[in-house]
């Protein structure tokens, strides 16, 4: 959530895997990261709409290819919440199809589509990539004997209640996942 340190400890980490070299910092929140240019050697790249995964993709391969050993994304939740991300991608594409809820999952596949490519272009960098997720606490209605109750939205991927903002299968294509609280 807001506030819970993620751009921070992304910067340590980043840190700690580049050792004294520079690392690359592409930022999607209005210049959060350069609130800590004073802790930490980083080169700084503002990551402006529309956050297509093409546009994340290109970005990163840009870093890549000038040799920073650390990429950090803050943060990679535009990719699919941002304006042009998959959700605006798809509300287009269903609207192109004449914005009948029956052409709902048909709307995906291009959206779907361009993500895998990103993902694709992950696996491919030689840098560490450090990709920064928001969260939402999230709830489902669930039965429990005879009764129905709200409870926290059961996660595969953090705590129960708190659910990645991204891709929904964007989590398991991660070295390493952790879930900062506030």
């Amino acid at each position: 959530p807001t506030g819970s340190g993620k751009t921070y400890s992304a910067l340590r980490f980043a840190k700690g895997l580049a050792g004294d070299a520079p690392f690359a910092v592409l930022d999607t929140e209005n210049g959060r990261a350069l609130h800590y240019a004073d802790e930490f050697v980083f080169d700084h790249g503002p990551l402006e709409p529309p956050f297509t995964p093409a546009r994340y993709a290109e970005a990163i391969k840009a870093a890549d290819e000038a040799g920073y050993p650390v990429i950090v994304v803050d943060s990679a939740s535009h990719e699919h919440a941002g304006e042009g991300g998959l959700l605006d991608m798809h509300d287009e594409a269903l609207r192109k199809m004449g914005g009948r809820e029956s052409s709902s999952m048909a709307a995906w596949v291009e959206p779907k589509r361009e993500h895998k490519r990103f993902v694709s272009r992950l696996l491919q960098v030689s840098a560490h990539v450090i990709l920064c997720f928001r969260a939402e606490e999230k709830v489902e209605m669930a039965k429990e004997g005879s009764r129905t109750v709200v409870r926290p939205k059961r996660s595969l991927v953090g705590l129960d209640g708190w659910i990645p903002v991204a891709e929904k299968n964007q989590p398991y294509e991660l070295t390493l996942s952790l879930l900062f609280t506030a």
